[in-house]
């Protein structure tokens, strides 16, 4: 928040009130144990204190602000190398005079202190009647330590609850500063109540389940975390017979936006809109590290002494968002802990190890294992389950074990009163809204084979019926559903049920993810497939993937297109490879036939003067008919940066038989059209990241600067391709739904609800329900795209 310089006669820090840019960077204090850890003792002279001895930033070490030393690599395995620069040679280290450096910044403190307390008490005031419960999200960590000081300030302790969730992968330090946190605030505030969080199991039982959690998996912190926190809060909250009311809670957290790309983007306020209405409170989402490590100082609270070792964060034993550094720090001081999931990670990759010849000490060091983004490297065997399209008779085909009897569980989320087949064979019909599917099941002992006729079925009826047949396979009772289910209907000890009288058919335990179970979408590697490939064939647009060589759909040859029309096609200077890339982009994008003719929307948008639009409904056309540009909005999140080398692993995974060379070259070309387009220069819709010229990341960001002729011609396309004229929001936003403004922009829904009300009054296109808890949305577009443009473009 505050600049910060070295105050070098104290070997301390000074924040710089009124300045929150430049300066030196965020410093953390070392202390002896992290010396000791990394062999300092062997170059430096330095006593048994409690008190930090000097200052880092990132892997470079100051003392007195001179840079003395730095680590450099280092792995799980190996230690890091320190050099000493020519300031270190030989020192003796005084410990820093933490109470002179915290006069020193007092003032600032107190700023900081006083304007977190009224941003807690003014969100405390604005809430405390609209919202059922008011918690701390308390980690033992460093942010949260602080966030409970703040709101223990700010907050009578009986309107407040602390809750730790427990993954069961804490560091033994964490629970040790838990229970010491505990014990002081209970001491000062006798009515506070602490509750604890666990998921239903060890969570090294979960990765067995699972597979180990990867950069692309991240179920870990649902099942581990959000479940276990959703199920205590809704276990505090009295009942109200036969009322469907949704649960609202506020949560103040340690969250910062300095931690990470993704939170960088975080608000202050965030109205959460899964598992309950959660209105998520940050109080120093600004703060840097210094000021958090100083305020600690500052109120005598205890450090977790995890700390003291030289991690810059405190969670997980081990994750797969965890640096180099902290593996080797946990696998130094905790060796019997680290081997456990070490010891999981090697056991679940065991055969694909053995099959490529790979040395399983360089799958850690590399840290392989934390790219995995399919099942195909785990051992976990699936072989009673298989799921085949048969395209001739349009019938999907089932085969899988069911022990749990949740298929005729889970039915009921469907249909309610649905009987049980007789003689372990007949045929089961299931509803969805207006839809019937006809189900044709055998059953011997707990395996099913179920035919089912995908004709005169939508899209997302298919989807659901797949995910009925995965969730009840795969599921594992890990309770990540419960915590989808706003009614309460769903609920989970060993298996799941379903109360039908409770049950509003909102279908989020079935879309709430891919495949509809997480552990379904970490682990299988069969079903997926050969849906994927089937699907495929339908459309022969989707027959290829590698159509552009490496040319991106470029800004300056769709101006020369639009100004000069089909004859640019055949007379321009773009070389031999250049040229058929850009008609493959062309026809993808609906500007061109087959046969390289202008289409009725190119002669539309040829005079239209706005290319920001231009280039939204182009990318709306792309979603549909390039595979690259569809691959990459359903498989990536919004407000995450991905480097080219994760977007290839997870490519990889998708498209399994396809080789590296292959899939290099659409994603080559589709990050070439957005750095050469209005899509990153104008609007922002995705950010590149660069050092220097060459790309690091990009970042699917999102915008509501969206205007009303490609946010019309956006739910259009979601109609054409579903044939459905009624929506809810929860639909638009839901991550598997087929396209629509959410998907393509990522615009917001507040917005989205503003620009629609425009939609419906100045073109009658739409019709939307927002009053009374309702968020109906209605398509009225019974017209052709020519119709539609006609409206917009005169």
């Amino acid at each position: 928040m505050f600049k910060l310089e070295w105050d070098k006669e104290n070997n301390g820090v000074i924040l710089i009130i009124n300045e929150t840019t430049g300066g030196i960077g965020n410093a953390r204090p070392v202390f002896k144990e992290e010396l000791d850890l990394l062999g300092f003792d062997k170059y430096w002279i330095y006593p048994e204190t409690n008190q930090p001895l000097l200052w880092s930033i990132g892997r470079r070490y100051y003392y007195k602000g001179e840079l003395v030393a730095e680590a450099k690599g280092g792995n799980i395995y190996e230690a890091p190398q320190i050099v000493i620069k020519e300031a270190g040679t030989n020192l003796s280290l005084v410990p820093i005079n933490i109470n002179e450096v915290i006069n020193r910044n007092k003032e600032a403190l107190f700023i900081l202190e006083q304007e977190a307390i009224d941003f807690v008490y003014s969100t405390y005031k604005k809430y405390k009647d609209k919202v059922d419960i008011i918690a701390v999200a308390f980690s033992g960590g460093k942010d949260s330590q602080v966030v409970l000081d703040i709101v223990s300030r700010s907050l009578p302790p009986t309107d407040y609850i602390v809750v730790f969730s427990d993954t069961t992968m804490e560091l033994p330090l964490t629970y040790e500063s838990i229970e010491q946190t505990k014990k002081e605030y209970l001491e000062k505030y006798p009515e506070l109540r602490f509750y604890t969080a666990k998921p239903p199991k060890e969570a090294i039982e979960f990765w067995k389940d699972f597979g180990p959690p990867s950069r692309f998996h991240r179920w870990c912190c649902t099942v581990t975390k959000t479940a276990p926190f959703v199920k205590l809060v809704k276990g505090l909250i009295p009942k109200k017979e036969n009322i469907i009311t949704k649960i609202k809670l506020i949560t103040f957290e340690g969250v910062r936006k300095e931690e990470s790309n993704l939170r960088s983007n975080y608000n202050r306020i965030g109205l959460g809109v899964k598992h309950l209405t959660i209105i998520n409170s940050r109080p120093i989402i600004n703060w840097n590290t210094t000021e958090v490590f100083l305020y600690l100082f500052f109120r005598k609270i205890d450090i977790n002494r995890n700390y003291k070792f030289g991690f810059s964060r405190v969670g997980c034993s081990i994750c797969p968002f965890a640096s180099d550094w902290s593996e080797y720090i946990i696998n130094k001081i905790y060796p019997n802990l680290s081997k456990i999931y070490i010891n999981q990670i090697k056991d679940s990759t065991y055969e694909y190890l053995k099959n490529f010849n790979i040395d399983f000490q360089m799958y850690m060091k590399k840290s392989y294992w934390k790219e995995r983004a399919g099942g195909k490297t785990l051992s976990i065997i699936n072989n009673n389950f298989n799921l085949s399209l048969d395209k001739e008779n349009n019938t999907l085909n089932a085969f899988f074990e069911d022990k749990e009897n949740n298929f005729f569980e889970l039915i009921k989320v469907f249909s309610d009163n649905i009987s049980q087949i007789k003689n372990n064979k007949g045929f089961i019909e299931i509803l969805n809204g207006n839809e019937i599917a006809k189900l044709k099941v055998k059953k011997k002992s707990s395996l099913y084979e179920i035919e089912i006729n995908f004709n005169h079925i939508s899209e997302v009826f298919k989807r659901r019926l797949k995910n009925l047949i995965y969730k009840s396979f795969y599921c594992v009772a890990c309770g990540a559903c419960e915590a989808e289910c706003s009614s309460e209907a769903l609920t989970i000890e060993k298996k799941i049920k379903i109360d039908s009288k409770k049950c509003t058919k909102c279908f989020n335990c079935l879309d709430f993810t891919d495949k509809g179970c997480l552990r379904a979408k970490s682990v299988d590697n069969k079903g997926d497939k050969n849906m994927e490939k089937s699907k495929n064939l339908k459309n022969k647009n989707f027959i290829s993937i590698d159509k552009y060589s490496t040319f991106g759909f470029r800004n300056e040859w769709l101006n020369s297109f639009l100004i000069n029309g089909g004859k640019w096609l055949q007379e321009n200077n773009l070389g031999p490879k250049q040229k058929p890339a850009f008609i493959n982009w062309c026809k993808e994008a609906y500007l061109i036939d087959e046969k390289s003719k202008t289409t009725f929307l190119f002669e539309k948008l040829k005079n239209y003067s706005n290319i920001d639009d231009i280039w939204l409904i182009i990318l709306v056309n792309l979603y549909y008919n390039s595979k690259i540009v569809n691959w990459y909005l359903n498989f990536t999140d919004w407000n995450y940066s991905y480097s080219k080398h994760d977007l290839l692993i997870m490519l990889k995974e998708s498209f399994q038989n396809l080789s590296e060379n292959t899939l290099n070259n659409p994603l080559t070309a589709f990050i070439n059209m957005v750095e050469n387009s209005p899509l990153s220069k104008n609007l922002q819709l995705f950010i590149i990241e660069k050092k220097g010229k060459i790309i690091n990341k990009i970042k699917k960001n999102g915008i509501d600067n969206v205007n009303l002729l490609p946010l019309a011609y956006s739910l259009f396309k979601l109609y054409k391709q579903t044939g459905r004229k009624d929506f809810t929001l929860r639909e638009i936003y839901n991550k598997n739904i087929n396209g629509g403004p959410y998907k393509i922009f990522g615009i917001s829904k507040d917005i989205l609800v503003t620009k629609i009300i425009s939609l419906k009054e100045k073109f009658n296109l739409v019709h939307i329900e927002i009053q009374g808890g309702l968020d109906n949305l209605f398509l009225k577009m019974d017209l052709t795209e020519e119709e539609l443009l006609n409206k917009f473009i005169k």
